[in-house]
């Protein structure tokens, strides 16, 4: 079948070649996605040459830019000094994770262009298993960077104890398991049937398996949209609050005349008086570069704090440095966060309305102008899987920063091995 401008009702006989190769249909039946006879075919000719250039140019530049960011963001996190902090474990395995996902999506984009030699029972238990355990582990990774920032924000006093590089991994290793295990189902719920309509194979849920794939896909659904959708609204609007609230006391100057309080009687997090949660002492005086600094005690014998002075004259506690790199890393992950869900949550509306119409009337025929926005909604949720890497360096500077250095090194060590090998070159010559 040539693909051309126009698509056919063909295209949508028993799902979305792309759909059918992602967990989002896996559970569904073909008969809610046929199209109905009477369609006008004019009325979305421009729809559907959008939808066409961004399957047939998007998809794949979306595969090829998402992995070399990905791979850039991974090299970054795991290769400079921001390898540790905790969160960038779950930022490194979130580029890991969208990485496998976009490979995946290449089997679909081949599919796409009509090259079926890869629509095998194997390649299609395989693409749809990777793709559910790629999602899940994807939205989950988010809600955990998510909640450790929460905990920094909300609970100073735990962060040391939660917000750690081996809690990290240990939270990271358990997602993994339970990806690998709740997904098994589809490593024999699935297979390649063959299509009269289409001439050709299509992976997808087999009938014999089909009840068994919808309360899986139904659960699915829960715990990749609905929860994780939640949990992330409700983690960003609270940090969100704390955040403009402590910017507000900052602007304001109030945390000068006294260690300022959050609602509920935390300590701000990202004060300078506040230290792991705990008030620290007062500058007494002012300080002068070049001059040694003497905190004053309290009664009880608290211990000093030791303070480093800027060039301008200025006193600057570690802990101070410390707190406004916890208040950027905080507000660079809400952004992630946030953009996260704004990129997912039109095409899990659309999944969670589909869903649900199914469950009520198996036979319900979606119209055409549904099932065509879809496509524009599924490539929102592709983009999200290559964004990673533009985001970090848009809302990061200490990202910016490790990548300009590790390119750094990397130019200065090919310039070292470019010049051993023309300095052996010349000397195997002169022999």
């Amino acid at each position: 079948m040539d693909r051309n401008f126009s698509m056919t009702a063909d295209d949508y006989t028993f799902g979305n070649q792309f759909d059918l190769f992602l967990n989002a249909s896996a559970g569904m039946n073909g008969s809610m996605f046929v199209i109905p006879p009477e369609f006008d075919a004019a009325r979305y000719v421009v729809l559907e040459r959008i939808i066409h250039l961004l399957n047939m140019f998007g998809i794949p530049s979306i595969i090829v830019i998402g992995v070399i960011g990905n791979t850039l963001s991974i090299v970054t996190l795991s290769c400079s000094y921001l390898r540790h902090q905790s969160s960038t474990v779950y930022l490194a395995f979130l580029s890991t994770v969208d990485t496998g996902f976009l490979v995946s999506l290449t089997f679909v984009w081949l599919r796409y262009l009509n090259v079926h030699s890869f629509v095998r029972t194997g390649w299609c238990r395989f693409v749809i298993y990777t793709t559910y355990v790629y999602s899940f582990l994807s939205v989950w990774t988010v809600v955990s960077f998510t909640f450790e920032r929460y905990v920094v924000v909300y609970h100073p006093l735990r962060k040391n104890s939660l917000c750690t590089r081996r809690r990290a991994r240990i939270v990271v290793s358990s997602l993994v398991v339970l990806a690998v295990v709740l997904y098994s189902f589809s490593l024999w719920t699935s297979g390649v049937l063959e299509m009269p309509l289409l001439k050709t194979g299509m992976c997808m849920a087999l009938p014999r398996y089909l009840y068994i794939t919808r309360v899986f896909t139904n659960i699915d659904t829960v715990i990749t949209m609905v929860l994780p959708s939640l949990l992330i609204v409700f983690f960003n609007a609270a940090m969100a609050v704390k955040i403009v609230d402590f910017l507000n006391r900052r602007r304001a100057g109030l945390h000068m005349s006294s260690p300022p309080r959050l609602r509920g009687g935390i300590d701000d997090p990202f004060d300078p008086a506040t230290r792991n949660g705990l008030p620290l002492l007062a500058v007494a005086g002012s300080a002068t570069a070049g001059s040694r600094v003497r905190i004053n005690g309290v009664t009880g014998g608290a211990p000093t704090r030791h303070v480093t002075l800027r060039k301008n004259g200025g006193a600057q506690s570690k802990g101070s440095l410390r707190h406004t790199f916890q208040l950027r890393t905080t507000r660079s992950l809400l952004v992630v966060s946030s953009l996260f869900v704004v990129l997912n949550l039109p095409n899990h509306v659309f999944r969670v309305y589909a869903f649900s119409v199914y469950l009520v009337d198996e036979r319900y025929v979606f119209p055409r102008s549904a099932l065509l926005w879809q496509h524009v909604l599924q490539f929102l949720y592709y983009s999200n899987f290559a964004a990673n890497f533009f985001l970090y360096n848009a809302c990061s500077r200490s990202f910016r920063c490790a990548l300009r250095r590790l390119c750094w090194t990397l130019k200065r060590r090919a310039i070292e091995r470019f010049n051993r090998s023309t300095d052996y070159e010349h000397d195997r010559r002169a022999i």
